[in-house]
């Protein structure tokens, strides 16, 4: 009979249960290595998603907060509206991309507010 023992993946950070004290990672995908950051490819996505029914502008309310994890602190950004929640867990890089992404679209929004620009997607 077998002994399993829960122990947390190195790599993904998921609970698992191990079958000896050698294995450290959760599943096959875990023990390949990550592509490395600047090799990682960037999509572009459309701004709204206009196939999905449920799109809708409301009411929405954002939280934020920082949470303690083993790999670092994270800010946990949570977006509700009437239709969907997401949460995000950004480490201290993503997070300041995220907070340069989005004083940059403010000023463009008050150039178009003005008049002094277009709206544009990227």
């Amino acid at each position: 009979m077998a002994v399993l023992t829960m122990t947390t993946c190195e790599r993904c950070g998921t609970k698992f249960a191990a079958r000896n004290s050698r294995q450290k990672y959760c599943s096959p995908d875990c023990r390949k290595e990550p592509p490395k950051a600047a090799e990682a490819p960037q999509r572009e996505y459309a701004i709204t998603d206009l196939s999905n029914p449920m799109l809708a502008f409301g009411p929405s309310v954002m939280s934020c907060g920082i949470l303690k994890t083993d790999d670092g602190p994270r800010l946990i950004f949570t977006v509700r509206t009437p239709s969907t929640t997401v949460t995000v867990g950004l480490d201290e890089k993503d997070a300041m991309r995220w907070i340069a992404e989005l004083a940059k679209k403010v000023q463009e929004m008050q150039q178009v507010e003005e008049g002094s620009g277009e709206a544009q997607e990227d």
